[in-house]
């Protein structure tokens, strides 16, 4: 009995998993971002915020020689989504008290919580979605 309750308190990698994924998807995010605004600036000649019909970009074909227009649309838009699912997931987690007895885990859970939730307000605002609304035109 005392190896299954050792065993059962030392395994944690639901939670280990969530955050690590979690962090990862908030710099997969930034790192889109950031090819995004050096994608424009590649094609206007200055860095920018570039929006749907603007003048710098209106009739050039964005997508033309840019292998991760494909990746960037699949992240973009499902933001919110995955990172919503997952900050419910990480609240559950500390409801049910899942990372008890265990400090590493736990401030782990929490940088991911964080991560998902500024990832999430981030992909929200106006400019994010302009930028969205550019890449999907």
């Amino acid at each position: 009995m005392t190896t299954l309750a050792r065993t059962r308190s030392q395994d944690r990698n639901l939670g280990w998993t969530l955050a690590v994924a979690q962090l990862l998807y908030a710099a997969w995010f930034a790192w889109c971002a950031y090819v995004t605004l050096a994608h424009a600036a590649d094609i206007t000649g200055h860095w920018y915020l570039p929006s749907r019909d603007d003048a710098y970009t209106a009739n050039a074909d964005i997508w033309a020689d840019w292998p991760w227009a494909t990746w960037i649309m699949l992240t973009a838009p499902m933001a919110p989504v995955v990172m919503a699912l997952s900050l419910i997931v990480s609240a559950v987690m500390f409801v049910v008290s899942y990372p008890r007895g265990h400090r590493a885990l736990t401030m782990t859970l929490i940088a991911g919580a964080v991560a998902a939730l500024l990832t999430l307000v981030v992909s929200l605002t106006p400019p994010v979605q302009q930028i969205i609304g550019w890449v999907s035109d």
